[in-house]
C-alpha cells in the first residue's frame, strides 16, 4: 500500500517474449489448499493497456513473471490445474474429486 507507484492495471494483457524454464511450486485461489509444481516461463515480456489507453510494456522474471503468466491464463480459460505434469495430476486427483463433490453438494442448498 505505501508503494502505490508499484500497482499496475493491465487491460488485454499479452505475453509477447519469453526465456527460460522453471518448475516451481503453484496454488490458485480456485483451488484453496492444491499446490503443485508447474513449469512457466522464468522471464516473460508483457504488453497491455493502462487505465491512460496507452500501451505499456513489462519485462519480469522469477515470481512476477509466474504471476503473470497464471493471470493470462485466466483470461483465457486456462487453470493452474491444465497445466500440470501427470505425476501432479495423478497426486491431485483425489482433493480435486473431493472438491468437485463438495461443489456439487453445495449447488444442491
Amino acid at each position: 500500500p505505501e508503494r502505490k507507484e508499484l500497482e499496475v492495471v493491465a487491460i488485454n494483457p499479452v505475453i509477447t517474449d519469453t526465456k527460460g524454464v522453471e518448475k516451481d511450486r503453484e496454488g490458485c485461489l480456485s483451488f484453496p489448499g492444491l499446490y503443485q509444481d508447474i513449469r512457466r516461463h522464468k522471464t516473460v515480456t508483457v504488453q497491455y493497456y493502462g487505465l491512460d489507453g496507452k500501451l505499456h510494456q513489462m519485462v519480469c522474471s522469477d515470481l512476477a513473471a509466474r504471476i503473470w503468466q497464471h493471470e493470462i491464463d485466466h483470461l483465457h480459460g486456462t487453470l493452474f490445474i491444465d497445466k500440470m505434469g501427470p505425476l501432479a495430476r495423478q497426486s491431485s486427483k483425489k482433493f480435486l474429486e473431493t472438491y468437485i463433490a463438495e461443489f456439487e453438494e453445495g449447488l444442491k442448498k
